[in-house]
């Protein structure tokens, strides 16, 4: 896993969830009123292995490291059964700003 276009942006975890996980902008680890219904069902997403037909979410632990902090998106390298590697990128950007 990577962090694609980062500035200021540093990953400090991913897992996978069976269900929805944690909200996003949430702390990370996130607190109880944050984690979602699965969160005690979390397993490390490095080396994790999803059958097929299988539905998992993936949460990525973000720390921001400047004052403004930047991702373009998350790059996630798999493998299936046979041995042939993929990746993914994910649809989704994040941005931090200190309070005005």
């Amino acid at each position: 896993m990577s962090a694609v276009g980062a500035q200021g942006f540093k990953i400090v975890d991913a897992v996978l969830t069976p269900q929805n996980g944690a909200v996003n902008g949430a702390e990370y680890p996130p607190a109880p009123e944050h984690a979602g219904p699965s969160w005690e069902r979390r397993v490390p997403a490095e080396e994790a292995t999803i059958d097929p037909g299988e539905t998992w979410w993936l949460i990525v632990g973000l720390r921001a490291e400047a004052d403004h902090a930047e991702i373009e998106r998350v790059q996630v390298t798999y493998r299936d059964d046979a041995g042939s590697n993929y990746r993914f990128l994910t649809g989704s950007s994040y941005s931090y700003l200190p309070d005005c």
